[in-house]
């Protein structure tokens, strides 16, 4: 059974610290209408990408970059840069416990929907999480 279930329930700083300790499980919705918005959503994107409208780090930079415009044959790629260049030089590894609360904090903010996120993508982020993939200083 899973505790709570994202894009029904509304989560709180108690659920994100006892998903974190592994006290409670985590999941996403079976509801229909939550998976038909999340779906509107994600075409939604994909319509302003294709149109050539700007759409914040989707085509665009980020931050002050935003000015500047990303061609569709590297937009892929940005994403992946971006993790990279934030990723290096950060520090001790955070703790599993630390790790698991980032994870179900921004887990719980892409399923409320308007970010476009695929739903597998959601779906992968809840295995991390129930299958204790994260590692963490202690591993």
């Amino acid at each position: 059974m899973t505790d709570l279930l994202l894009g029904h329930d509304r989560i709180r700083p108690g659920d994100v610290a006892r998903i974190a300790r592994g006290e409670a499980t985590v999941g996403l919705t079976a509801d229909a209408a939550w998976r038909q918005r999340m779906q509107r959503e994600r075409a939604a994107v994909i319509s302003r990408v294709e149109r050539g409208e700007p759409f914040y780090g989707v085509n665009t930079g980020f931050g002050a970059s935003v000015v500047n415009s990303v061609s569709p044959e590297f937009g892929a790629k940005l994403a992946v840069n971006l993790f990279r260049f934030h990723g290096t030089g950060v520090g001790p590894r955070l703790a599993l416990d630390e790790a698991r609360a980032i994870l179900v904090t921004r887990l719980a903010q892409l399923s409320a929907g308007w970010s476009g996120i695929r739903i597998e993508i959601l779906e992968a982020m809840v295995q991390l999480l129930c299958r204790r993939r994260l590692r963490s200083r202690r591993s």
